[in-house]
């Protein structure tokens, strides 16, 4: 589907084809839904609630009061094994400060209340720690990656060690950020759904990916923990077959992320039983410990759709296969 289209798309349709990669519509339904997958199939998940660039004060402490609610109900869950296998929670900074933008797109910074920012991410960080429940800080377009590094590093640095970060392979500077890693870091490593400019980003995929097998070597030496985020099942192979299984990484030190609704579940389910590292590594399998892989969904959830369909928009521009996905949702459920 061309990206021109996707952009004309009438908000039913966009609702209609991005409905199977939303986790629910309130905190209650998508807490229910991770608990759900993890009882069945042991699916780990990370909940992100859907906004970005709010316009107002009352928005920004919505979102603050939706994710201190939503760590509180997280830790008060007891069907699951440990803290680790909780759901953890994903964030957006754009929703914790009000947005201006100049007329090019980019950020008005000089507007912005970025101390107030930090502020709110902390509070909720802060308090996520007190509950055992781990938090993402997300990744957003070129415009917020300085200040999103600089508030992950500052929040590592205060002693908020429940907290990880994004790397985005197809811009030019990540070839520079993650060299900032260390052992304190977790990184989801992605290639990025945001439409950046040639002349910030790559534009050719495939070069995005083999980035992804690049720094997660440069990151295993440094000792972070890797979140590899892809459907491709190439580079999947890549990953294990060029870094996981020559370097001898143990399965503590990494986990494979997915979005909901993406048809891959037999992929999913070999990865966490061990039957996908066991049959990649053939007759050296029973050389290699713990064969089982963390394996974790992405379960955004919305509390209107207008909060949800800008990140859906993106997911049908990048991917144009999730249409196709969605029709054959319809016919497999």
């Amino acid at each position: 589907m061309d990206p021109a289209i996707i952009k004309l798309l009438p908000n039913i349709f966009v609702k209609f084809f991005a409905k199977p990669y939303i986790g629910g519509e309130s905190e209650d339904k998508v807490i229910r839904h991770a608990q759900e997958i993890y009882s069945s199939d042991r699916f780990l998940s990370t909940l992100d609630a859907l906004g970005e660039d709010v316009k107002s004060n009352n928005d920004i402490n919505t979102f603050v009061n939706i994710y201190l609610d939503l760590a509180r109900k997280i830790s008060k869950l007891d069907n699951f094994t440990d803290n680790y296998s909780r759901p953890s929670i994903s964030l957006k900074p754009s929703c914790f400060v009000m947005v201006h933008k100049k007329e090019d797109g980019s950020l008005d910074k000089a507007k912005m209340d970025w101390i107030g920012c930090y502020e709110n991410i902390y509070k909720i960080c802060s308090y996520a720690k007190q509950q055992n429940i781990r938090v993402t800080v997300e990744m957003e377009d070129r415009y917020w990656t300085e200040f999103t590094l600089k508030t992950y590093f500052k929040l590592l640095d205060s002693g908020l060690d429940n907290v990880g970060t994004v790397l985005q392979t197809r811009l030019y500077r990540s070839l520079e950020d993650v060299k900032l890693f260390d052992n304190r870091s977790r990184v989801r490593l992605v290639i990025g759904i945001y439409n950046e400019p040639a002349s910030d980003a790559l534009t050719d995929k495939d070069k995005m990916k083999d980035l992804m097998i690049d720094f997660a070597k440069i990151l295993f030496e440094k000792g972070t923990f890797v979140e590899f985020a892809t459907h491709d099942e190439r580079y999947l192979n890549r990953f294990f077959k060029e870094v996981v299984i020559p370097n001898k990484i143990p399965s503590d030190r990494f986990e494979i992320q997915m979005l909901l609704g993406v048809p891959k579940e037999k992929l999913q389910k070999d990865l966490m039983s061990g039957q996908y590292l066991d049959e990649m590594l053939g007759n050296d399998a029973k050389y290699y410990g713990n064969k089982k892989v963390s394996f974790r969904l992405y379960l955004p959830f919305a509390q209107t759709w207008d909060n949800a369909l800008a990140y859906c928009k993106r997911r049908l521009i990048e991917n144009p296969n999730i249409a196709l996905y969605g029709i054959k949702n319809l016919f497999i459920r």
